[in-house]
Order: structure tokens, then sequence, then C-alpha cells
């Protein structure tokens, strides 16, 4: 069979109609003129006024009452106790106790039978009675212990009351020290205190004598002075003294510390507050706390090489040891605190102002007074300045030495009463490179300072921090009036101010 072709139907196309673009007409905007605006007025706020409104009881709960339930008891198990096992005890064995020797006394020893001598015929009329010569047998049960001595009597030695003045500095066995009562007595006799004060004394008024011209006939004071003045122990210290500075500072070596001297028994002692070494004549001891005046030294060697002032100026007799005198140097002490009752204390400061003003080792010193009530004229006395608490001048001394200035030295004497000055001057004269030195009186026994003198009623007094024990220097009222109008010639009066 044969296949009809296959007509393929054309395909007519649509024609594409373009729609027509329509153009939106642009607008046209109109300017309006500004209506200008209106204040905004604000309202009032009118605030609500609270309407009060009665509280709305609230309700009442009604709580629910408990019921409480009947619980039965629940009975507690019983517990059964075990039935303890009795175990027999252990058998402990008996301790061995040794048999105790029985003690068996000793057989009592046959005691003698004492036999009665026959008595001795009676002695013819006054002849001597015949000594015994038997002994008494001892008592039963004793020993023999021999004849009896007839007992002698003990004469127990008195100590005595001053103890003596301290263990030797240099550690050497002195020469047996002096008696008590000749160092007591030699106080006593004393008219400036001690003997060094009274022959300082005594080399013032020599001084004064010829100064003023007058007569070679001695005063009665300075023949009561030379019966107790030790001139030949003044001169030593004062050779001494010259020769130390002379070996030391003369020939540009430390100068020594010195705080205190003692001249007697041991020899002649300088004790120091640092050690230093031995210089030519000198020997050291007590890890050179201690200078020794050589003993094979003589004073004149001593004048042969010590020219020129004092090594102390301010070394000042301040009372008498079993020992020999002792000297305090008041200028490397700085402060020096007399304490006590009242009458031995002035009279110690009395007689510390009298050495001072009197000593020829005394170069540029100025001595002030506070508190002191002493009638001028008195020898050693013309130099001392006295003045009140209250001066001026004392002021201007107290500042001057505070701010390090100052070429004199000066002495600030103060008597009793006047603790505040004592206690302001003392650490203004404590600080290192001042040029003023104090002495103070106070009554206060609990008073603690380095340098400090107790003395009692009976004038003995104790120097700390050495402890050493002495006769205190002291010059009464009568002493000064008898000074005062045995000074040859016409009497000086004090200095109006300084």
């Amino acid at each position: 069979m044969l296949e009809e072709p296959v007509v393929e139907e054309p395909v007519l196309e649509e024609p594409v109609v373009e729609e027509p673009v329509l153009e939106e007409p642009v607008p046209v905007y109109e300017a309006v003129e500004p209506v200008p605006e209106q204040p905004v007025v604000e309202e009032p706020v009118v605030e609500a006024v609270p309407v009060y409104e009665e509280p709305v009881p609230e309700p009442v709960v009604e709580e629910p009452v408990p019921v409480y339930e009947v619980v039965e008891a629940v009975p507690e198990p019983v517990v059964e106790e075990p039935v303890p096992v009795y175990e027999a005890p252990v058998p402990v064995p008996e301790p061995v106790v040794e048999a105790v020797p029985v003690y068996e006394a000793p057989e009592p020893e046959a005691v003698p039978v004492y036999e009665l001598p026959e008595p001795a015929p009676p002695a013819a009329y006054g002849a001597p009675p015949v000594p015994a010569t038997h002994e008494p047998a001892p008592a039963p049960g004793m020993p023999d212990l021999g004849p009896i001595e007839p007992e002698t009597p003990r004469v127990e030695a008195e100590a005595p009351p001053m103890p003596t003045f301290m263990p030797s500095l240099t550690g050497a066995d002195g020469a047996a020290p002096a008696a008590e009562a000749r160092a007591v007595a030699a106080a006593n006799r004393s008219l400036a205190g001690t003997a060094i004060g009274d022959a300082m004394m005594l080399f013032q008024i020599s001084r004064l004598r010829r100064r003023r011209g007058a007569a070679a006939e001695p005063a009665p004071i300075e023949e009561s002075l030379q019966q107790s003045a030790r001139v030949d122990t003044l001169n030593l210290i004062e050779a001494a003294m010259r020769h130390l500075r002379a070996v030391t500072v003369g020939r540009l070596r430390e100068k020594p510390a010195v705080l205190a001297v003692r001249v007697g028994t041991y020899g002649f002692e300088v004790l120091l507050s640092r050690p230093v070494g031995a210089p030519e004549g000198w020997q050291s001891a007590s890890q050179g706390h201690v200078l020794e005046l050589q003993p094979e030294v003589t004073i004149e060697d001593l004048h042969a090489v010590g020219h020129g002032p004092s090594l102390c100026p301010a070394l000042v007799p301040v009372g008498d040891t079993l020992e020999g005198p002792l000297m305090l140097n008041i200028e490397e002490i700085g402060c020096l605190i007399v304490s006590g009752p009242g009458t031995p204390s002035v009279n110690l400061l009395n007689a510390v102002v009298g050495a001072l003003g009197s000593s020829p080792l005394a170069g540029d010193i100025r001595i002030i007074t506070v508190g002191m009530d002493v009638p001028s004229g008195i020898v050693g006395w013309e130099r001392v300045h006295p003045t009140s608490f209250d001066s001026p001048e004392l002021e201007g001394l107290l500042n001057t030495a505070q701010a390090g200035g100052g070429t004199l030295l000066d002495v600030l004497v103060v008597g009793p009463g006047n603790d505040l000055l004592i206690q302001r001057a003392g650490q203004t004269a404590a600080t290192a490179g001042t040029r003023l030195a104090v002495v103070g009186a106070t009554s206060s026994v609990a008073a603690r300072w380095p340098w400090r003198i107790h003395v009692d009623e009976t004038t003995t007094a104790v120097v700390h921090p050495i402890a050493c024990t002495m006769v205190a220097a002291q010059v009464t009222g009568p002493t000064m009036t008898q000074l005062l109008t045995g000074v040859p010639g016409p009497a000086q009066p004090a200095p109006p101010g300084f």
C-alpha cells in the first residue's frame, strides 16, 4: 500500500502590534506662601485631686483547724545484751623479797667510873689559891676532845663607814691607802673645801697681793691656808696637764678627752672618755682608758716640755678619797648635777665656784651663777658674774651656746630651785662643739644625768658613773665670811654684767 504523503500545515505568524507609549504629564507645583506659625499655648496642667477612697476591708480567711491523727506507738526492739563470759584471772607471781639484815646493837662500852680527887689540905691564910690540876670528865656517851683551851676575847674589825675609792683603774698593786681619819680631818680643816682648793686660793691671794702692792707680811688667812694647802700636789697637776697638752695637741696628735684626775696612792692617773695611745712620758692602762704618769718622770722634766696653756682649764677638785683628791673636768663632762639635801649641795657648789675662780689652770673662763647667794669680795669670786634666771644676758648666753658660737668657755653654776633652767642648759651643754658647761644642784634624788654627785647630810658623796665614794668639798657661810675678812687689801666687787 502506498503511504499518503503528510502535508504540513503552514504556521501563520501573528503580527506584533506595538502599544503606544503614553507620556505622563509633569506635575507643576505652585509656590505656596508659608503660613505664619501661631504660638502654641500650653494648657496648664491641672493636677488631679486625689479622691479619698475608703479602704476595702480585707477578706477574712478562716484558717483550717489542723486535725491531729493519733499515731500508734511503735514498740522499740528489744536488744539482748550478751552475757559476759567470766575469765579466770591470770595468777601474778609474788615478788621476791630479800631478807633485811637485822641490826644488832653493839655492846655498850664500859663507862669509866669517875673518882673524886682527894681534897687538898687547906692553904694558909693569905696564900695564893692553888689552881686545879684535873680536867672535868666528859659526859657519858660524848667523845673526849682533849683539854679545854681558855677562851680569848675576839676583836672584830670595824668596817670603815666610807668605802674605798674604787678598784684601781690600772690594776697595779699600789701602796697602802691613806688613813681615813687623815682624809676626813684634811677635809674638815680646809677653808676652800679641799686641800687642792686651799692651794688654789693661796695662789689667788698671792696674785692679788702682787697686783695690789700690799705689804709683804702675810695675812692670818694665808697662814691658815698654808697649814692645809697641798701646794706641791697642785704644782704637779698644773705641770702634768701642760705637759700632756704639749706632747699631744702640740704635736698634732689627738687631744685626750680627760674626765677625771686622781693623785695619790696609785700615782698620777688620768681617766679618759675614749682610749688613746700613750704619749711621751706616759703609760697606758685599762685598754687605753687611763693614762699614768711614768714614775721616773720628775716635775722638772714636766716643766722642761710643758709650755703654754693647760689641757684642762676647767679641772676642779670636788672631794677627797682615801687614795687621794679627785678632780673632775667640767669642760669634757658638759653637765654635772649635784643631788641631795640643800645645805651640802650648795656648799659643794660654793667650793666649785671658788676653785674655778682661783685656779691657776683656768684661762679664758667666764663663770655665771644663778640662784647663788654669795657676798661679793670673796677670794676666787672676782671673776663670777651673778645673774637671774629671767635676765636677757642669760637668754643671750644660752642662744649663743646653742648656735655653737662663743670663744670663751662659759661655766653656768645654777643653785637649787631652778630645775627647768638646768634641764634646758644641760641639753645645750651636752651638744657636741658647744662652749657651755653646767653645774647645777637639784633636790630630786631621781635625777638620772650621766654625771651626778649625790651627797648626804654627812657630806659623804658618790660620783656616778664611776662609782667613786668621797668626802665632798664643802664651803660654808662662816668660812666665806672668814675668807672675806681675811683678804689683804680692799675687796673687789663682782662684775655687774657679762
